[in-house]
This record gives C-alpha cells, sequence and structure tokens, in this order.
C-alpha cells in the first residue's frame, strides 16, 4: 500500500478506497505498470473518474508497486472490493477497507521503523510524516530527479503549478532561503 500510494501520489483518502476493478496492468512498448482508476477525488467532484499510474521497478523488485500490490492481493485472498483492509492479530482479513486514520498510522510507524522520526525528539522537533507524506514525497522526489512540472501534474491532478510547487519541499526552502542575502553571490 505505501509503495503504490508513493508511486501514485494519491491523496490519502483516495488511496484508501482504491478497489480492484479499479486497477488494472497494462504493457505499453517498454513500459509497464498499473493504471488506477479513481471514480471521484477532490478534484473531480462531478465524479468525471481519473486516472494515474504506476511504473514497473525492474531494477528494484523490492521496491516495485506492482509487484507488492500482486503478492498483498495473493496474501489477502482480494479477488474483489477494496485492496486495502484491516488485518486482524490472528492475520483474518476484514471485509472493509482501512480508514485514513489507520493509514496515517501505517505511514507514521514506517517513518519510525525507518529512523526518520527518532524517539525522544521533542514533538515541536519531530517531523510531521503522515499518510499525506506518500503524495509530498512523490513530488519531492520526482522533481529533485528532474521530472517535469507537466509530468508531476498530470500524475497528481494539480491544475495549478503554484499549488504542485507547494510539496516540493527543498524547491520552497531554495525560493525562501535567506543565504541569497548574505553578499556571497555577487557577480565580480
Amino acid at each position: 500500500m505505501l509503495l503504490l500510494g508513493f508511486a501514485t501520489a494519491l491523496r490519502p483518502r483516495e488511496l484508501t478506497q482504491v478497489e480492484k476493478q479499479h486497477v488494472t496492468r497494462e504493457v505499453k512498448g517498454p513500459n509497464e505498470g498499473l493504471i488506477v482508476h479513481i471514480p471521484r477525488s477532490k478534484a473531480d467532484q462531478i465524479a468525471e473518474g481519473q486516472t494515474v499510474t504506476a511504473l514497473k521497478n525492474e531494477a528494484s523488485p523490492i521496491y516495485c508497486p506492482v509487484r507488492a500490490l500482486s503478492r498483498w492481493r495473493r496474501a489477502a485472498s482480494i479477488d474483489e472490493g477494496p485492496l486495502f483492509r484491516g488485518v486482524r492479530r490472528d492475520a483474518a482479513v476484514l471485509p472493509d477497507p482501512i480508514s485514513y486514520r489507520t493509514l496515517n498510522r501505517l505511514v507514521k510507524r514506517a517513518c519510525r521503523k525507518a529512523g526518520l522520526e527518532p524517539e525522544g525528539f521533542s514533538s515541536a522537533k519531530k517531523r510531521r510524516y503522515s499518510a499525506h507524506s506518500l503524495r509530498a514525497g512523490h513530488v519531492t522526489d520526482a522533481s529533485s530527479r528532474g521530472a517535469p512540472d507537466s509530468a508531476l501534474m498530470l500524475q497528481t491532478r494539480h491544475a495549478d503549478p503554484k499549488t504542485l510547487r507547494k510539496y516540493d519541499r527543498p524547491a520552497q526552502q531554495l525560493e525562501k532561503s535567506s543565504s541569497a542575502f548574505l553578499g556571497l553571490y555577487q557577480e565580480e
């Protein structure tokens, strides 16, 4: 779920509502991946539907959203309905989709395990990771690797580039950096 959320840049509530029938596996030339249909979203109030994609990661299968989703579907025996469901302690998969709150807890737990939120920091110094970090992280990472705004906007479904830029946190820091005022960058 985390790989698919990061790869697709879905909004957290969209991710929790993905159903089996919303996802198709496609091959187009050298590209293979998933096409995720979103029946209704914040940016699509009249429910025309939108789509996003997640490409297969050939270089690193362990970080491949296509393979991860396939493994989850097999392990949870999901043939229809919600893809991301709760799992009881006895390993029984529940029929209902997970909640936004559960997704949030899962992201926070994964961040702690990865050392991104060290224990013992004051709450003021802790980074605020949440389910939304999957979407924001997609924009930040793809942008830092050269993704053009047009490709990012197609994936995130942002209509305004200014809104998209709010997700690219390092770029925000560069744009607002006070170091430009230090006199170090004057042309000679």
